[in-house]
């Protein structure tokens, strides 16, 4: 018997952030211990980009042209993302703007990124850590460079090299 929304405790959605449901995950087992940064592709419109690709992400930065970015919400915090491999997918994925070798990044972006991150650390108290994509999977390179410890100061956030430990 699958558990009650009551028993598991988090949110399935963050208020606040246009929900753009991705059909591509799984079961959530255990409430998510940090996310994992990713750059996406390059475009105006990274979330609607995202919802074809076949990798998901929980939040992807929507850029539309003329008006100011904003991230999305493409899959429920209560359900595993497929964006980070077996050690990765159990945490909240988020994927910045591409290409990864951007550098620098937006100041609105970097500001979003802060106040999301600030939200799910609020709303997931089980969020203790971040890390990056290249720090999991050998070979990558996301988030790049301009993504730095900075980005997540004062949010009282561990780095991690992968939610287990592990990594390159």
């Amino acid at each position: 018997m699958a558990p009650s929304r009551k028993v598991l405790g988090w949110p399935d959605w963050l208020p606040g952030y246009e929900r753009r449901p991705d059909g591509d995950h799984a079961a959530q087992r255990d409430p998510p211990a940090g996310i994992v940064i990713h750059s996406g592709e390059s475009g105006a419109d990274l979330a609607d980009a995202a919802l074809r690709m076949p990798i998901s992400y929980h939040f992807a930065w929507d850029k539309v042209p003329g008006e100011p970015g904003r991230f999305a919400q493409l899959v429920r915090l209560r359900r595993r993302a497929w964006h980070a491999g077996v050690e990765g997918n159990d945490w909240i994925g988020i994927a910045l703007s591409g290409p990864w070798d951007q550098n620098p990044r937006q100041p609105e972006e970097r500001e979003a990124f802060r106040r999301l991150v600030a939200e799910l650390v609020q709303a997931l108290p089980s969020v203790r850590y971040w890390t990056r994509h290249s720090d999991i999977t050998r070979g990558k390179k996301d988030p790049g460079p301009g993504v730095t410890a900075d980005w997540l100061a004062g949010l009282g956030l561990t780095w991690k090299r992968g939610p287990l430990g592990w990594g390159r």
